[in-house]
């Protein structure tokens, strides 16, 4: 029997293979095995995605070891004939395979002879890369594919509850046998889901019209009945303290003491804080969602300690363990993000994914949300292979909760972008970029922040890949679009600014990127505290403009304004301080002060090697700037 394969060469390399794939598993995962076998079997590809993959449209044979060769000793030679024969090996990781013998021959025998590229690792318990006894990433799958070589980091399709879940994790490993994007196969495979749900509502319908039978269940209805006029009730109380709270709020202001003008947003803010406590007792509910809205404005406002003081209040009221709480845990990881404690980001927003329920209302969009944070947080650990498998999920889970879910869609398609871009895959980039645009014009037209950011980033891509001019183009015309919508203190505005100025900056239109930063601080220091590290941004970048400019004492005026944020806003140690000191010694070269500028290089790199390693891409891009100036790292 001959497996089907693609056209070309794809077909001619396996044409003599007889199984899509062997499942590689330890005895006390027969039931996964079992399961993933049947599955895989049965599974029809989506016409829509066969046609464009040369009319594949099934996932067998499939070989199971222990159902076909009940009579073979293990890695006897029909084994290694059925390992021969298999175009993949999908291997079940637990603790228990992890640890099996044959398990890892399986996998080092299927490696020799196809490569590790075909291994597809399905998590089905413990953790990966944990080192412990719940490790369940077998050392075979992690050999280096020449001695000496770097360990494999495997990207696993994940069944655990937390994770992707059965059916996504079945749908990346189809992907992965099937040679397409994830993203593709679930919108097809959604797409034909909700094709068959639609007939079978259909057939419902006309079935209900045929019976009386509805009749039989009138007093199940009307306990039914009593119960959900009782959560109106329920929830038209809450409505109500909730719109008497926002009226009372503003009305707090004393016409006879305070100007109107003056009342600022952050005065509001405090006093919403203090009422919610006080004045809501009665409704913990409505506190716990007052106190996650609160949490993630004075985030959005860079005010971290008052955003933690909202989140922990909440945290108390809510329920351990619930869907409120799990909401205010992944807001609190946000924040720790912002914060640059990335560690305790993750770990807050890892556990938080392990404690989703499946029945909780809004259980999806958690875990693609989490999705997204763990994507942020690896992007700037400079992880990206991590991240991207996170945005992809995310992106994947967006797809399967429907149309609904089409903006938050685009907003993981535009950061997966700038990780694609942060990679150097600039092509792939700005066709994600791209995708996004497109989705946001259709949900909400170009008048739109979210439309106007992703053209930013589509810009400041442009500039990574040498095209300055394009990138001015797009980031003016993000610009002309904030400008129309936003006030002129919104951050946002500002970070277009910046990008602006960046591109400017790149084309040595030395006096135009000093006028857009010098913009762009304005608005900043205006809409955040003293120490956030975006208006450190802007300091930087104007002392680079200033330092082109000749004027030296000025640019290292502002870098010392550009540390001062960054000790507030990210604490003594975090990788910018490393930037920061390399920017500085570029200003010091600049004006022929060749041992202070060394002096700083060497700075520069001491805090970059004890916060994100000296062999990481952004440390070796920063480093490059002290080589190209004949500066020290070491000394």
């Amino acid at each position: 029997m001959v497996v089907e394969m693609y056209d070309g060469e794809e077909r001619r390399v396996h044409a003599r293979l007889r199984y899509a794939a062997f499942i590689s598993y330890a005895h006390k995962d027969k039931h996964w095995a079992s399961w993933l076998h049947r599955k895989l079997e049965n599974y029809r590809v989506p016409k829509a995605a066969a046609h464009e993959h040369a009319g594949r449209r099934t996932l067998r044979p499939v070989f199971r070891d222990r159902d076909e060769l009940t009579a073979s000793s293990a890695l006897g030679p029909a084994l290694m004939d059925a390992i021969e024969g298999s175009g993949h090996l999908i291997l079940l990781c637990s603790p228990a395979s992890a640890r099996s013998k044959w398990v890892n021959e399986e996998v080092r025998a299927y490696r020799k002879r196809h490569g590790a590229a075909r291994v597809l690792p399905f998590i089905v318990d413990g953790e990966p890369g944990s080192g412990g006894d719940d490790d369940c990433l077998p050392p075979a799958l992690l050999e280096p594919e020449t001695p000496g070589g770097p360990p494999i980091e495997p990207i696993c399709a994940d069944a655990r509850k937390h994770a992707d879940g059965k059916r996504l994790a079945f749908l990346k490993l189809a992907a992965g046998m099937l040679g397409i994007g994830l993203d593709e196969l679930v919108r097809r495979d959604q797409a034909r889901r909700q094709r068959r749900m639609a007939i079978i509502t259909g057939a419902s319908m006309t079935a209900s019209v045929a019976t009386g039978a509805l009749a039989l269940y009138a007093n199940d209805q009307r306990a039914e009945a009593v119960e959900q006029r009782q959560m109106a009730e329920a929830n038209e109380r809450r409505a109500e303290a909730t719109v008497d709270f926002l009226v009372d709020t503003f009305a707090v202001a004393n016409p006879a003491t305070e100007n109107a003008r003056t009342i600022t947003a952050f005065s509001i803010l405090e006093r919403s804080a203090d009422r919610v406590e006080t004045e809501l007792a009665n409704e913990p509910a409505v506190q716990v969602r007052l106190y996650q809205a609160l949490g993630s404005i004075y985030k959005n406002l860079g005010l971290y300690d008052e955003s933690d003081t909202m989140l922990f209040r909440g945290k108390k009221i809510a329920e351990p363990g619930s869907e409120a709480a799990a909401w205010l845990s992944l807001y609190s990881g946000l924040t720790m993000y912002h914060r640059g404690r990335l560690d305790e980001a993750e770990k807050t927003v890892s556990d938080t994914l392990h404690g989703i329920q499946d029945d909780w209302d809004k259980a999806a969009e958690l875990r693609a949300w989490g999705n997204e944070l763990l994507g942020l947080i690896h992007r700037d650990k400079l992880q990206i292979p991590q991240s991207l498998e996170f945005y992809t999920t995310a992106i994947s889970l967006y797809i399967e909760m429907g149309p609904e879910y089409d903006t938050a869609r685009a907003r993981a398609i535009g950061v997966k972008g700038l990780v694609l871009a942060q990679d150097g895959r600039f092509t792939e980039a700005k066709a994600a970029y791209k995708e996004a645009l497109k989705i946001y014009e259709r949900e909400a037209g170009t008048k739109h922040i979210d439309y106007a950011t992703t053209l930013n980033n589509l810009a400041f891509t442009q500039l990574q890949d040498g095209n300055a001019e394009a990138a001015i183009e797009g980031a003016k015309l993000a610009l002309e679009i904030l400008v129309s919508i936003l006030d002129e203190e919104h951050p946002t505005l500002a970070q277009s600014r910046m990008n602006l100025g960046n591109s400017l900056y790149a084309l040595e239109r030395l006096p135009e990127a000093e006028e857009m930063y010098r913009s762009a601080l304005n608005g900043l220091s205006s809409a955040y505290p003293e120490g956030h590290f975006e208006t450190g941004f802007a300091h930087v970048y104007l002392a680079m403009s200033l330092s082109g400019q000749g004027q030296t004492e000025k640019a290292l005026k502002h870098l010392q304004f550009a540390k001062k944020n960054y000790d507030i806003g990210y604490g003594q140690k975090h990788a910018n301080h490393g930037d920061l000191e390399i920017h500085r010694a570029i200003v010091l070269h600049a004006a022929g002060r060749v041992k202070e500028a060394g002096n700083a290089c060497i700075k520069g790199a001491n805090i970059l090697a004890e916060t994100i390693g000296l062999d990481s891409v952004s440390a070796q891009g920063l480093l490059e700037k002290c080589a190209q100036r004949g500066l020290p790292i070491t000394g």
